[in-house]
């Protein structure tokens, strides 16, 4: 028996729209979320600032309490 590692799905799984989006979600993300860290490490703003922005952050760009992007 010999094993293929050929995509067998019918059908791709996302559509190239759907993963262009999805990847600019996470770059949004992440950028925001390095603009608020900067201010928090040069003493801008106090933790518990940092800590709501970063809930906010999560919930604005739909990012999961499980997400790997966390």
């Amino acid at each position: 028996m010999q094993l293929t590692h050929a995509n067998t799905a019918p059908v791709d799984a996302i559509s190239k729209e759907e993963l262009e989006a999805d990847n600019l979600r996470i770059i949004r993300y992440r950028t925001a979320l390095a603009l608020m860290e900067n201010l928090y490490r040069k003493g801008e703003i106090s933790e518990d600032t940092y800590q709501r922005s970063r809930r906010l952050i999560e919930f604005r760009h739909n990012i999961k309490v499980n997400s790997i992007y966390r």
